[in-house]
């Protein structure tokens, strides 16, 4: 969908109508001086290596993103557009005098602060066809604490102190079981590393998704594989995931499909698949046609075959169908993955019955899939290729 698309489909759409009235009552609620609950830290790519980057306070009750997982489009557009942003700027990954975020950020629960920032920010909601809904934002001033900030894990504080390597710190802190997308948020924040330096938000997710991924694949190898060829399945907001297990070594293939009239549908007139593919000893490039999506695909299925204590060679088809106007960020991915692989599968014989299965299932011909996989090809019979 091209961007007069985009504005055209929202002037007929009921979100639109909901943004014009939400931002009504946020003009009731904003000032230059913003007190409530940090709920969010961020870390802006645009115009890189110029950074800026801070805190964000809810003007409502506040779920964090994942949390989400189940809501439609308009409770996750008033979640994300309610949270203000104080904006610090740099020139460099490692400015100074940012101590005080990086405890906002380090701390697990949200806790009440005042900002006061250098204007009274623009009320600007944009539903952009790429780019996912944020709230208002300003310069910032000054953060005053309302109250201590006492959920800094000792762990992370000792981390942040030390000079250790970015990687095995945040290996160190998975392993103890903290959560990835509060990993994602010190991670951008410079809290780990010996060369402290704060990173673009959007890259620090994926660089964590691909860093705790790679850890898990070398344990799943050392597994036994599975015996019998499972599929696992999760529909969410215009999105169908379909994730089948092969007995087999590690491998992994994520196929994007995307309609017409969505975010990333190429096509004006039929689905636009990409393909992506690793072996056993992983890829030498960046997922450059599926990005993010790619890594967190990939964590998921990592994070279900190590809980089962199985390897697996894994194919995930992706269908993205219209309606998926909005990019509401790679979370979708990998907690539509995870819901998938917490239900019950669907188990058969071979890959050629899994096929015959999903053609009922899947808006694309299996066919399509088979022909364009590095993995399908190699386990198909000739019906199938």
């Amino acid at each position: 969908m091209n961007l007069e698309e985009h504005r055209k489909w929202l002037r007929s759409s009921f979100l639109l109508n909901e943004t014009e009235l939400y931002k009504e009552e946020l003009k009731k609620l904003i000032s230059d001086d913003i007190y409530g609950k940090s709920a969010n830290f961020f870390v802006s790519s645009y115009n890189f290596p110029s950074l800026s980057f801070g805190p964000a306070v809810a003007l409502e009750n506040h779920e964090p993103i994942h949390k989400m997982f189940g809501k439609g489009y308009s409770e996750i557009i008033r979640s994300r557009v309610s949270e203000v942003g104080g904006r610090k700027f740099s020139t460099s990954q490692k400015p100074t005098n940012i101590e005080q975020v990086q405890f906002l950020a380090m701390a697990e629960k949200p806790h009440y602060i005042e900002m006061m920032l250098s204007k009274k920010p623009d009320i600007k909601i944009m539903l952009n066809p790429m780019v996912q809904p944020m709230g208002p934002s300003a310069p910032l001033k000054k953060i005053i604490e309302a109250e201590n900030i006492t959920s800094i894990p000792k762990k992370v504080y000792s981390l942040f102190n030390e000079k250790a390597k970015a990687n095995l710190g945040l290996l160190e802190l998975y392993v103890r079981d903290f959560d990835v997308y509060y990993l994602s948020k010190i991670f951008s924040a410079g809290v780990l590393g010996e060369d402290k330096k704060i990173v673009p938000t959007r890259w620090s997710i994926t660089a964590v998704d691909d860093s705790l991924g790679k850890f898990n694949i070398e344990r799943i190898k050392t597994f036994e594989t599975i015996d019998k060829v499972m599929l696992f399945e999760s529909s969410y907001l215009f999105n169908d995931f379909h994730v089948l297990l092969i007995p087999g070594g590690w491998q992994f293939e994520n196929f994007e499909a995307w309609a017409p009239k969505t975010t990333w549908g190429a096509s004006p007139e039929k689905y636009f698949i990409t393909e992506e593919h690793e072996g056993y000893f992983g890829r030498t490039r960046y997922a450059d046609s599926q990005a993010g999506g790619y890594y967190a695909s990939r964590f998921s299925v990592t994070e279900a075959l190590k809980s089962m204590n199985r390897q697996a060679t894994v194919v995930v088809i992706r269908e993205v169908h219209e309606g998926f106007n909005i990019p509401v960020g790679v979370w979708q991915v990998r907690e539509n993955v995870k819901n998938a692989m917490n239900q019950k599968p669907t188990v058969f014989e071979d890959v050629e019955s899994a096929l015959t299965y999903l053609k009922a299932k899947l808006t694309i011909d299996p066919k399509q899939y088979v022909s364009k996989s590095k993995i399908l090809r190699q386990r198909t019979l000739a019906s199938f290729q």
